[in-house]
């Protein structure tokens, strides 16, 4: 499914690389992909609505790492975190309005899929690793929802309950498993 084996791709490094590369990541790029998916509503009793606040979305804003990426929209982190208290107004009632609509905008679903070499000898496309690039703005609502989410578990969850907990991880699964069945 994904040409792992490389012995017939070759790379050719003249002008139509891009495009090779274009179609060689895109076959995953279904026609469904890209359809506004409309969430189920839930009953009334069993909604949970989430409605931010001015400072946690500046708050978001400010801590930004102004290091990563610009996403599609061409939007740094920098230009963000400088005018967080600018903005944190504008970005509120959009992430408001989407949690409500539960629709997240176009715009923020898009990103730029940049190919990085997974070795300095490149032979074949599977020498490349898709790295894809997202909205800043984006990663900032998925920071505040998920923050949200962790909020939400309760303390007394099962303690092999590893995923949107504090201080575990992959590691302490496997050292759990590993300790249950005798072996080191």
């Amino acid at each position: 499914m994904t040409d792992y084996k490389c012995s017939n791709q070759q790379i050719s490094h003249d002008r139509a690389l891009p495009d090779t590369l274009n179609q060689f990541f895109a076959r995953f790029d279904t026609q469904g992909s890209r359809e506004v998916v409309q969430l189920p509503q839930l009953e009334q009793q069993q909604q949970q609505s989430l409605i931010l606040q001015y400072h946690q979305v500046k708050s978001t804003l400010r801590k930004i790492d102004v290091t990563n990426a610009v996403g599609p929209d061409r939007v740094s982190g920098q230009t963000l975190k400088s005018c967080a208290d600018q903005l944190a107004d504008v970005f509120l009632d959009i992430f408001n309005l989407s949690l409500q609509l539960a629709v997240v905008p176009i715009c923020l679903k898009s990103s730029t899929i940049v190919p990085v070499p997974k070795k300095s000898a490149v032979t074949c496309l599977n020498d490349y690793r898709p790295v894809s690039l997202t909205p800043v703005i984006m990663k900032c609502f998925v920071r505040l929802i998920l923050k949200h989410i962790k909020d939400s578990i309760p303390p007394d969850l099962d303690s092999y309950q590893f995923a949107y907990r504090g201080n575990r991880s992959i590691e302490d699964s496997v050292s759990i498993v590993l300790g249950s069945s005798g072996a080191s």
